[in-house]
């Protein structure tokens, strides 16, 4: 069939108009699309913070832990090194006393009343200091005491004690020079005794007759045969931070065999009044010895 000039007209018009609108939904489409809300994804392990406790609420829970006799509480409050009535232990040794307090006194148990806080400015060292009256109660029998715990910035304890634990430590601070040693002769040489104070376990007399049988002094010994050669109690421990080597007796070895001269020091010795181990130095450096 032959297309005449006003058909072939007719039949372009006719495309043009379908392809508009052809063209007219795809474009209404792609505004549909692009009208939709974006989708934000959100990453499954985003972390929520988590609210720090309060010195207060670290004290509360430091209470219950103790009143239900819950070491694994105790355990994430104490820090890792806590001065604990005097001495410095580590978070295991700390936890490790609780524990076997509570299986001696099953019956243990302890509130807490009166309770304030106070800020102390050290820096990176800040801490919380908290006072309180403990009630402790073993056998139905309840006791008062003033205790006192230091809270670092990150919600652990720090240290732990009470008014009367340091009351007894100030006297034996006092005392440093003497408590250990028998002051009734006056004499040139400390005369150690046989007392024993919380927290030692070993009297000076007992750290000087062991260490005078350890290895060491007798290889001193060895060097001079025929000389007198003597231990001297030195110095009495007032505290106990073992870890520092300050909980036990300082001993000076010395030889006394030039009498009417001043006596030849001969070494240093320290004796731990907890375990009875020996420290001294030498040319390489610490060394310890557990005394027989």
């Amino acid at each position: 069939m032959t297309l005449t000039h006003r058909n072939l007209v007719a039949l372009v018009a006719s495309a043009l108009i379908a392809c508009a609108l052809m063209s007219c939904k795809s474009q209404q489409s792609i505004a549909i699309a692009d009208t939709s809300p974006p989708v934000v994804s959100v990453a499954a392990d985003a972390s929520v913070p988590i609210k720090k406790a309060t010195p207060t609420e670290v004290a509360d829970r430091w209470n219950k832990a103790h009143d239900k006799h819950d070491v694994r509480a105790l355990r994430d409050l104490y820090a890792r090194h806590v001065e604990f009535y005097g001495q410095v232990l580590t978070n295991e040794e700390c936890v490790a006393r609780k524990k076997a307090a509570f299986e001696k006194s099953p019956d243990y148990a302890q509130s807490i009343k009166e309770l304030t806080t106070r800020s102390v400015d050290a820096g990176a060292a800040s801490m919380t200091v908290v006072r309180f009256t403990k009630t402790s109660t073993i056998g139905g029998k309840s006791t008062d005491y003033k205790g006192v715990l230091f809270i670092d910035g990150a919600g652990l304890v720090t240290y732990e004690s009470d008014d009367l634990t340091n009351a007894n430590l100030d006297k034996l601070t006092a005392a440093a020079s003497t408590w250990c040693t028998d002051q009734s002769e006056p004499s040139a040489d400390s005369v150690p005794t046989s007392t024993i104070m919380a927290p030692y376990k070993i009297s000076s007399l007992e750290a000087k007759t062991r260490a005078s049988r350890s290895k060491h002094f007798q290889d001193l010994l060895a060097t001079a045969p025929n000389d007198f050669i003597y231990i001297d109690i030195i110095g009495c421990p007032t505290k106990c931070d073992r870890a520092k080597r300050e909980c036990g007796y300082e001993l000076r070895v010395a030889n006394h065999s030039n009498i009417g001269n001043d006596s030849i020091l001969l070494d240093w010795l320290y004796v731990d009044a907890v375990d009875g181990t020996m420290w001294w130095n030498d040319t390489t450096g610490p060394r310890s010895e557990a005394l027989p």
